[in-house]
């Protein structure tokens, strides 16, 4: 059976249960819908048109049963059923608008003998030609609203297949006898006239159906914001009664269902059957298992058992539905890019969106892909969707992809999450013996787990899932497909043209209210103290607000008695700080027997999560691998490299579980070849975990430079801070200078003593000797050159961002000449990125201090190279360059005064 949504496959299937109409039908269309050979071309196109309206009345009977089929139908069976009545009712309204336009006794006139229809086929009598005319009315595929294209934005697309259609219909119209009832096929006036026409008969039927069957009323809750009201005329009063009778129908049952997306739920039940065989065996383990999540705490309680009196609200409690955006994705997608992003609308109808998803065949075709950062909710949602899919009409089945083999085909993964999460009560065989009468959903959470962790590359997965949904559909089981995976590596995965893709976005101020509302709720034991978040104190750091686990984790820390909280004048270092420190803290204490102990094992987990920030700021990479961690803490600590299983295991237990480090997996869980990618959950932690352990070994420089009474940086032990910061320019991040100048704030005392000593070292860089104790430490190639560069611009940006009016060039360098030097070396050894990042960072005072840069500066081409001579005070350089530059961009526009040629 060809696609509902061609008119011959909508008319094999509402006949697919009444074959006597069926076999009318088709012997008034000339066989154009049973025969499995060439369709009559003249019986086919003309039997809509006859005096007596036989197939037109047929049609119309045949539709009025399908409406009444899909009360007793779900899953993809409805799917088909809904489209079969869109092609009919978009092919009746053509010839409806047909009939009006020419007068229905013109249109009556159009009677054909056989002889003529065969003699005046055409304007040609080229077989092919006809073929392709029928093809165009029968076999191409009719625009249909859908997830991608709501039912206004599918207007113009119809539009366009309605001209073509009328063309083809008058062509073979006007080489019959009674031809000149209609008008010519050049006419293209009355053409688009009857196009328009046609979309105002079709609206009204698709207004009644609307009224009638919800798939129909979602696709017209799915409103766009094109020019459709200003490219075909007359629909705008239609479409605003559409809506109108739309909202005024549904508004009242979502809007008494706005927690975690029970309005979901409340949608796709009304597009299940009626009545269905209650879910026995397989299917009910599985509901159950589902259902079982909403009423899961969103966080684990042994994570806050150390804080007293609160609670972790249910997940149905808790959750805030997410605004969204969305594109259907093409050659010119550029989903890694926020700036890409930002240019389509931001939504805010996620629960629409997902329901009209779920009703739109195009499901069960590619695969929706869920984008969205480190704790933006992805792996929530896929909880929440699981357990709203009504079990009446669906069968939906979450793959935590970290927690299955990474390299097993599709169907293996599925069956493994399925003996996971039902304890081997469910396997494969068993759901799809179970599920004849229902739509499978697969949940595969995490993409970014695989290409992150996995051995292979998996950059074909998504295709797979094209090719797994395809296969399914052929026998007989067609399978809606979710991915999700996190925006940053959406670029390293083949993404199939066509496929929808779909971007969480953080929250706004209303959702972190909202949320901090619920919480309040959940918590209001606590609200008699300072321990409940408030949204003005949450909003005073947004950044981190706007992510919901983040939010959550602010949430926790101000729960914690222990602390201060958020208080108002708080810098960011302090905020980061404070947090960094409370939750090290916490999970020191789960294995610490004495005050001491605490202290100890905190200081430890302070220097791991140092170490690994430091292992993705120095690879310039925003996740690390945990061979690499545990590689990078054995040569800091001066051990021996150890084996690869070795330092495998060192760098996960280092990691460990901490709520702000998100952890990708890969593998065989409980095997021994799981993979681990770390990253944090804003990349501000992994910063502010640099900042601080930079400004302690300062602390401690300045100790050794004090211990040694002031002498040449011979005698300052400044061996670990080389290793750290002589791989990449801190300039790249700004903030973690930023970061520094918070916890050594202005008026701290130790900032003399600490630029003293760093002064010490820059003088004494030419004779600098290491002492070989963290030689092994290579995040890097090992280049001399620009580790002593890097090494010297990290000390200096340091030194001016630690003072208040700038540094005497002397402090940086015991001459002028040496000072030149200094900045030649920068050029030399650092990168195009960190030359670029260090200008932009420094300036010069009357050419005998250097300071830090008063508010933002622009950056052109020229900039390094003027940065260049700023720094070196070589006015006569940058003079040349300005002007050099000022006349090549007023040459470029002027006009073209051309040549004497």
């Amino acid at each position: 059976m060809e696609p509902p949504i061609t008119y011959r496959g909508a008319l094999q299937l509402l006949g697919k249960h009444d074959p006597m109409w069926l076999s009318t039908l088709d012997g008034l269309l000339g066989g154009a819908i049973l025969s499995s050979g060439a369709i009559k071309p003249i019986a086919g196109m003309f039997g809509l048109v006859d005096q007596k309206n036989e197939a037109m009345t047929l049609l119309r009977k045949g539709y009025g049963a399908a409406k009444d089929r899909l009360l007793k139908t779900g899953g993809y069976e409805r799917q088909y059923l809904v489209t079969a009545a869109h092609t009919v009712i978009v092919l009746t309204s053509l010839f409806d608008a047909l009939r009006d336009s020419i007068g229905k006794e013109k249109y009556g006139a159009l009677e054909f003998t056989d002889n003529e229809k065969l003699r005046r086929l055409s304007p040609t009598t080229n077989k092919n030609e006809d073929a392709r005319r029928i093809d165009m009315l029968y076999r191409t595929e009719v625009p249909a609203p859908s997830v991608d294209y709501g039912f206004e934005e599918n207007l113009p697309r119809l539009r366009k297949y309605y001209r073509e259609l009328i063309r083809s219909t008058l062509e073979f119209a006007e080489k019959l006898a009674a031809g000149n009832s209609v008008p010519a096929a050049a006419n293209l006036e009355y053409i688009d006239d009857l196009a328009d026409l046609s979309i105002g008969k079709y609206i009204g039927s698709y207004l009644q159906l609307a009224v009638d069957v919800p798939e129909f009323r979602f696709f017209a809750e799915l409103k766009e914001f094109g020019s459709t009201r200003k490219t075909i005329r007359g629909v705008g009063a239609k479409l605003d009664s559409l809506h109108e009778r739309i909202t005024e129908h549904h508004a009242h049952t979502v809007e008494a269902h706005s927690r975690a997306l029970t309005a979901f739920e409340v949608r796709l039940r009304e597009i299940s059957p009626d009545v269905v065989p209650a879910a026995t065996g397989a299917l009910e383990v599985l509901r159950r298992t589902n259902a079982g999540a909403l009423q899961d705490p969103i966080l684990p309680h042994e994570q806050l058992h150390d804080i007293p009196d609160i609670t972790s609200p249910a997940i149905k409690d808790i959750y805030v539905e997410p605004h969204f955006r969305v594109s259907v994705y093409s050659r010119s997608s550029r989903p890694t890019e926020e700036s890409w992003w930002r240019r389509l609308h931001r939504r805010q109808d996620l629960n629409l969106f997902l329901a009209s998803y779920f009703a739109s065949p195009s499901s069960t075709g590619r695969p929706l892909l869920i984008l969205g950062h480190p704790g933006a909710g992805k792996s929530l949602l896929t909880r929440i969707l699981t357990a709203r899919l009504p079990a009446e009409a669906f069968v939906a089945v979450r793959v935590p992809l970290r927690e299955v083999s990474a390299d097993a085909l599709l169907h293996e993964q599925i069956d493994e999450a399925l003996n996971q999460a039902t304890y081997s009560r469910v396997n494969w065989r068993e759901m799809n013996d179970a599920t004849e009468d229902r739509m499978r959903v697969f949940i595969f959470d995490g993409l970014d787990e695989l290409l992150q962790a996995g051995q292979l590359t998996h950059s074909d997965f998504l295709q797979d899932i094209a090719d797994f949904q395809r296969r399914e559909a052929q026998h007989g089981q067609p399978a809606a497909v979710l991915v999700t995976s996190r925006t940053v590596v959406a670029d390293r995965v083949a993404i199939p043209l066509g496929t929808s893709v779909l971007h969480l976005e953080p929250f706004d101020d209303d959702q972190v209210a909202e949320w901090l509302r619920n919480w309040r709720q959940a918590n209001a034991r606590l609200d008699g103290g300072n321990r409940l978040l408030r949204p003005s104190s949450a909003l005073r750091q947004r950044e981190l607000a706007r992510q919901p686990l983040l939010l959550m984790m602010l949430a926790v820390y101000q729960s914690d008695p222990t602390t201060e909280g958020l208080r108002p004048g708080m810098s960011s270092g302090e905020l980061y700080q404070a947090v960094v420190r409370n939750f090290l803290r916490r999970e020191a204490r789960k294995h610490a027997d004495s005050p001491s102990d605490l202290e100890a094992r905190r200081a430890d987990q302070s220097w791991r999560m140092s170490v690994t920030a430091f292992a993705m700021f120095n690879r310039g990479r925003q996740s690390i691998m945990d061979d690499e961690i545990g590689s990078d803490l054995l040569a800091l600590d001066g051990l021996p490299a150890g084996t690869p299983e070795q330092r495998l295991r060192l760098g996960q237990q280092a990691v460990g579980s901490f709520f702000f480090i998100h952890t990708a997996q890969a593998g065989s869980p409980g095997g021994d070849h799981v993979r681990r990618s770390y990253e944090f959950l804003h990349a501000t932690f992994g910063e502010f975990l640099v900042a601080e352990r930079t400004s302690e070994l300062l602390f401690r420089l300045a100790d050794s430079h004090r211990t040694a009474n002031g002498s040449t940086g011979h005698d300052i032990d400044d061996h670990l801070l080389f290793a750290l910061l002589s791989h990449r320019p801190l300039a790249i991040r700004s903030s973690i200078a930023n970061f520094v100048n918070d916890l050594v704030p202005a008026g701290d005392p130790r900032r003399e003593p600490v630029g003293a000593a760093i002064t010490a070292i820059l003088h004494g860089l030419r004779t600098r000797r290491g002492d070989g104790t963290h030689d092994a430490y290579a995040p890097t190639p090992d280049d001399h050159l620009s580790r002593l560069a890097t090494y010297s611009a990290n000390l200096v940006v340091l030194r001016v961002h630690l003072t208040d009016n700038g540094v005497p060039i002397t402090d940086l360098a015991p001459s002028d000449e040496a000072w030149q030097s200094l900045v030649r070396l920068w050029w030399s050894g650092l990168d195009g990125d960190g030359w670029a990042a260090q200008v932009q960072a420094l300036d010069t005072d009357g050419r005998t201090r250097v300071v830090f840069p008063r508010g933002p500066r622009s950056f052109d081409v020229t900039r390094p190279v003027i940065g260049y001579a700023q720094l070196t005070g070589d006015v006569s350089l940058e003079d040349a360059i300005t002007t050099g530059y000022t006349e090549l961009r007023l040459r470029n526009r002027r006009p073209d005064m051309g040549s004497d040629r």
